[in-house]
């Protein structure tokens, strides 16, 4: 069942991590490379779930499951913010 305050509760995890994460990393990236900065980034988190999922790779304490999902979803954003002209330096 969809539960509301559920998906505004991750939906604050998902931007509080993606501002973290600009402000550990930059933007360059995504700036130099654009939507295919973005497949990459995807690319090596969904390698990163099949390992931790499918093979029961244990995951450092710093890039848990739920960090993973959290990436995945960041990152779609960014992909959204690109196609709309909303992603610039």
């Amino acid at each position: 069942m969809i539960n509301d305050k559920e998906i505004d509760h991750i939906m604050n995890q998902i931007k509080k991590l993606m501002i973290q994460k600009n402000k550990t990393y930059g933007d360059n990236n995504i700036i130099e490379m654009g939507e295919q900065g973005v497949m990459f980034r995807l690319s090596d988190k969904m390698i990163r779930l099949k390992n931790i999922v499918m093979n029961k790779v244990k995951t450092p304490e710093d890039e848990t499951l739920e960090d993973t999902y959290l990436d995945i979803a960041g990152y779609a954003i960014i992909g959204l913010m690109l196609k709309r002209n909303k992603f610039q330096k």
